[in-house]
């Protein structure tokens, strides 16, 4: 019987690994649709949104960064447009500032209303470098702001969020910080803005959040936002969740531990 679950666990554990790491390589079918996936954002961005796709490589050259995906790029563009938000939550600033701000211009010349993002960044370095290597054609559109990272206990699940956040009724949010270690020693955390989001706004109507490929804060939600809608693409390596104002409080909201 011993054997027989060992051996269940051991399974287990290759298949969570094969569906969310898209390993090995050589063999794994996720692995190159994913290829085929990124290959065809990026020619889906440059054929039928060249200007965007400029402003993406232009700033990736002057931060000097490797970028992030195509893919992801697009789908937060086009969620952007579709949604069209008045509020967005950016936790983790970078080039996905730029193609957030690019489709709320597009936003604002087509409907007159004018939408902001609030891009939040912990570290002081990539903060200066973002906020001064902007475009000024869309900085009207965000207010970047640098916040202390803090850790705190949800359940017995300990999260990573950002200290100050600004209050709106935000609408859509994209994770991909803060950071998930205080250092390489230090226990991984989940990314826990929008559990803090939950708690402070009570309920949420027609909130939309896109998290980046965090399968730790994808494992958390899942637990924590039982009601919530979430679903994953492993091809797309991003987590939609949609939570309604019927959405219950996290679970364990009541017995935070700081």
């Amino acid at each position: 019987m011993k054997l027989a679950k060992f051996i269940l666990y051991k399974l287990n554990q290759i298949s969570v690994y094969f569906y969310y790491t898209a390993k090995p390589h050589r063999i794994n079918p996720i692995y190159y649709l994913r290829l085929i996936n990124e290959g065809n954002a990026t020619i889906n961005l440059r054929r039928n949104y060249e200007e965007l796709f400029q402003e993406i490589c232009g700033l990736i050259a002057r931060s000097g960064s490797t970028g992030g995906e195509f893919a992801d790029y697009l789908e937060l563009y086009q969620t952007v447009k579709r949604i069209k938000p008045n509020y967005i939550l950016e936790c983790g600033s970078g080039i996905t500032s730029l193609v957030i701000a690019y489709a709320l211009q597009e936003n604002f010349r087509e409907t007159g209303r004018k939408g902001k993002l609030i891009s939040m960044e912990e570290n002081e370095y990539y903060h200066t470098q973002i906020r001064d290597l902007f475009p000024q054609e869309y900085i009207a559109f965000v207010d970047f702001k640098l916040s202390e990272r803090k850790e705190r206990f949800f359940g017995n699940l300990l999260g990573s969020y950002y200290e100050e956040i600004p209050k709106y009724p935000y609408e859509l949010m994209y994770i991909d910080g803060p950071t998930e270690r205080k250092s390489s020693s230090s226990k991984k955390c989940f990314n826990a803005d929008l559990l803090n989001l939950v708690e402070s706004s009570g309920q949420l109507t027609k909130f939309t959040a896109l998290l980046d490929q965090r399968i730790t804060t994808l494992w958390a939600f899942q637990k924590l936002l039982p009601s919530a809608n979430i679903s994953y693409s492993p091809v797309k390596q991003l987590t939609r969740i949609t939570l309604s104002k019927q959405t219950d409080p996290p679970v364990g909201v009541n017995t935070l531990s700081v």
